[in-house]
């Protein structure tokens, strides 16, 4: 009885949306053609196709390149996205704290978009600005 004791509490302190879907999630990018080199604004880099455990918190820039094909920026955002079962969980558990916890933590969205598909264009391809 007393670990019941425990576990609730300790539910108590934390946010359903942050033990249900965590703090961090698959980001996948890819690209056609693939083996393009990829920049995160956050640090991270890879080549496509790839996935990279980002935290949900945060939007960032993702930059794509590759030789012979025009270099792309694409934003991605964090959206607001959390599930009926930490909204449940804490309306019946952790209550305000858990809530707080979960928009402190990030678990309550979701970076989109998820996949990223960037299709690159051969350098050369677009008229000169200003062009009819």
């Amino acid at each position: 009885m007393r670990c019941v004791g425990v576990l609730a509490g300790a539910l108590a302190l934390a946010g359903c949306a942050t033990v249900v879907r965590g703090t961090h999630q698959p980001f996948s990018i890819q690209s056609t053609p693939g083996g393009a080199q990829v920049w995160l604004s956050s640090g991270e880099s890879c080549t496509t196709p790839c996935t990279l455990e980002l935290p949900r918190a945060n939007g960032f820039q993702v930059r794509v390149s590759l030789a012979g094909y025009l270099t792309q920026t694409v934003p991605v955002a964090s959206r607001g996205s959390v599930g009926a079962v930490a909204v449940l969980g804490n309306g019946v558990v952790g209550g305000l704290v858990g809530l707080g916890t979960d928009v402190d933590s990030g678990a309550m969205r979701s970076l989109s978009p998820n996949p990223l598909k960037v299709r690159l264009e051969p350098a050369g391809t677009k008229p000169p600005a200003g062009a009819p």
